[in-house]
């Protein structure tokens, strides 16, 4: 059944995106690739999804349970003792989950704004598809109901340059040995790197420095 975009509205938790047209082949660090695997399965073939997308509508507000979650209570009632605790234990886990599901991860603001850009990562994408969170418009066709927590950073859509980091994300430009800087990059940033010459060199290489751009 398909609906109008402009019938669409959502309570919470959920920004609705029409996701950029899909890569025509998989993706290695941005690019497209002509790489191909042996024996492909379905979460495999989503690594040629698109990780951006436009938002068409935001959520009213942003619930996050975290004392409904540690109380594992349901809400009016009076505490349990450890007998009533132990009988009821199936429903309050129950109710457990339906406070974690009906959450966002974190206690951040409400940033998305229609129109924006969003950046997700492509198995957000697949998950979509994997777990019924799609509309289908009449409009747009396929559209994404894609978790708040989930998403990277937004921006207006006709300035790039505008970026809001979104879930205490930090964005972040590397820097790297091989760069003018030079070996001693790590050093100079105030990194002290303990060990022999060999182990510091293993340890420096997996150790990723870099220029902070934009934060959330």
């Amino acid at each position: 059944m398909k609906v109008s975009v402009h019938n669409i509205s959502i309570p919470s938790n959920y920004v609705l995106v029409l996701p950029d047209k899909d890569f025509q082949t998989f993706q290695i660090d941005g690019e497209e690739t002509d790489f191909q695997v042996g024996n492909k399965d379905e979460e495999t073939l989503a690594s040629h999804y698109s990780v951006r997308g436009k938002v068409f509508a935001v959520p009213d507000r942003l619930n996050f349970n975290l004392k409904q979650i540690q109380n594992n209570l349901i809400p009016g009632e009076t505490p349990l003792d450890m007998d009533q605790l132990k009988f009821y234990f199936r429903s309050q886990f129950v109710e457990n989950m339906g406070y974690k599901f009906g959450s966002v991860m974190f206690d951040v603001p409400m940033e998305v704004r229609k129109n924006d850009i969003v950046y997700f990562n492509y198995q957000e994408h697949y998950a979509c598809y994997e777990e019924a969170r799609y509309v289908t418009t009449i409009e747009h066709g396929d559209m994404l109901l894609m978790k708040y927590d989930q998403l990277i950073c937004c921006h207006p859509e006709h300035d790039e340059s505008a970026i809001t980091m979104l879930n205490g994300l930090l964005l972040a430009e590397v820097i790297t040995p091989k760069t003018v800087y030079g070996k001693n990059i790590h050093e100079r940033a105030g990194l002290i790197i303990p060990g022999d010459e060999k182990e510091t060199d293993r340890i420096r290489k997996h150790t990723g420095i870099g220029y902070l751009t934009h934060w959330g």
